[in-house]
Order: structure tokens, then C-alpha cells, then sequence
């Protein structure tokens, strides 16, 4: 039975992998979690999507959260303000780079994204983080 279930999991991300690059823009499949045992599996999907294509935001973003819940705050950072560099008006973009650089000690700089983030789509998340 747990052999299965490796294969099963295995399965999902290929077929992550896949869905995500055939949809393009349409990433919803590769996504971590807080707590999430797959987060690794994710982040190496976002990876894969991502050398093959360097255009795509919402992967930047998808791997933002990743790193973010992977304790890689640094990667989270400069994965969400490559997303913010293409499109201004990601919220979600804001926040996780809000949280991953409040994470390094970034506190100002953090404020000013959950403004941001507040700003462009107010959150229970965002009024959280920025206290």
C-alpha cells in the first residue's frame, strides 16, 4: 500500500508538471502549503515549468509561496519581486514578499509591501501581517 501511494503522488506531479506546462498561464495545479508534505515535489515542478519557460508569473508566484513555506525566505523575496516587476497589481505578489521579508528582518520594507498588498486586494492575511 505505501507503494502505491508513492507511485500515486509521483503521478500527481507529473501530471503537474505537464498540465502546467501544456495551460500556460493557467498554473493552478503545483501549488505548497503550510504544512504541506509535497511542498518539495511543488517547488521542483515550478522548477522544471520555469526553465522552460521564463516568461510565466504565476509560476514565479507559485514558487514565491514554496520557498516561502520551504523557510527559504530570500528565494521567496526575489521570486515575488520578479512577479511585481511584470505585474504591479499582484496582490498576492506583495504579501508573500511582505511575509518572507518580514521573516528576514526586512520590517519596513514589509510594511510597505502589505500596504501594497492591502491596498490592491485587502485580506484578513495582509491586515494580519502588517499588525
Amino acid at each position: 500500500m505505501m507503494r502505491a501511494g508513492r507511485v500515486g503522488s509521483d503521478a500527481v506531479v507529473l501530471f503537474s508538471t505537464w498540465f502546467v506546462a501544456a495551460c500556460g498561464n493557467q498554473l493552478s495545479s503545483a501549488q505548497c502549503e503550510a504544512s504541506g508534505s509535497g511542498n518539495q515535489q511543488a517547488l521542483q515542478s515550478l522548477n522544471t515549468v520555469l526553465s522552460k519557460n521564463r516568461d510565466h508569473s504565476a509560476s514565479y508566484l507559485a514558487r514565491a509561496r514554496c520557498f516561502y513555506f520551504l523557510g527559504a525566505y530570500a528565494q521567496a523575496v526575489q521570486d515575488a519581486s520578479e512577479v511585481i516587476r511584470r505585474e504591479p497589481k499582484e496582490a498576492d505578489a506583495y504579501l508573500f514578499r511582505a511575509k518572507a521579508g518580514k521573516m528576514l528582518g526586512q520590517i519596513p520594507q514589509a510594511l510597505n509591501d502589505y500596504a501594497a498588498a492591502i491596498r490592491l486586494h485587502p485580506s484578513a492575511d495582509a491586515y494580519y501581517g502588517r499588525g
